[in-house]
């Protein structure tokens, strides 16, 4: 897949304020501002099928969403299994990260602030496995639970 396939103008935006220090964003990255007001940091999503994942569920595009994934990858949803293919028809379009403020495992592990239609605002994680040629042949998505 090339670096810049499939890729529109969105980026998530970061709070540095809530970043633990092993993933702060320096505040000397380069930025753009769309409109809502929403900061754009371009540097964040370093592996070009998890970019362009986060920017298909941003965008509501399921056909791009379904090219990245293998034929036989799995989809787990706070733990369970859940069938690919039906999570794409009902959810895509219903929900969207607020922001990306935490990445970590080499760029596979996303977390960050998610609206639900459905369900409102949580603390979302996406964790990627990629095959050699650079599809998703597992996506693990859950509400992050807070530690006390």
């Amino acid at each position: 897949m090339s670096q810049n396939a499939g890729f529109s103008s969105w980026r998530p935006r970061t709070r540095s304020t809530n970043v633990k220090n092993r993933d702060r964003i320096s505040s000397s990255h380069t930025h753009i501002q769309s409109s809502g007001d929403i900061i754009l940091f371009t540097n964040l999503l370093i592996i070009p099928t998890v970019k362009a994942a986060v920017e298909a569920l941003q965008n509501a595009d399921k056909a791009a969403w379904n090219r990245l994934f293998s034929p036989k990858a799995v989809l787990y949803d706070d733990g369970s299994p859940r069938n690919l293919k039906r999570f794409t028809e009902e959810s895509f379009g219903r929900g969207s990260f607020i922001c990306i403020d935490r990445i970590a495992n080499n760029g596979l592990y996303i977390e960050g602030d998610f609206h639900s239609h459905e369900w409102g605002n949580s603390r979302t994680y996406f964790n990627f496995e990629l095959n050699d040629s650079g599809r998703i042949v597992r996506l693990d998505i859950g509400k992050v639970e807070d530690i006390a």
